[in-house]
């Protein structure tokens, strides 16, 4: 995970998972992606006019990780 003043467009996380099967790593990788847009949103920080604030999780990101209950 990156740190620091990053631009639009920056990749700014890399999420890599291994398994046995190419469906298994796939579906690992896309959990991670879920639960760091639900849970583990202190990433998610932007600064608009100069004024940094926190990005709320929307409903749609807990709706992405409920699919894996």
């Amino acid at each position: 995970h990156r740190s620091g003043v990053m631009q639009p467009a920056d990749p700014i996380v890399l999420v890599a998972a291994a398994a046995r099967h190419r469906r298994d790593a796939f579906a690992a990788a896309d959990f991670v992606m879920d639960h760091l847009k639900a849970e583990s949103w202190f990433w998610k920080r932007e600064q608009v006019a100069g004024v940094w604030r926190w990005v709320e999780p929307r409903a749609q990101d807990y709706a992405d990780l409920d699919r894996w209950v």
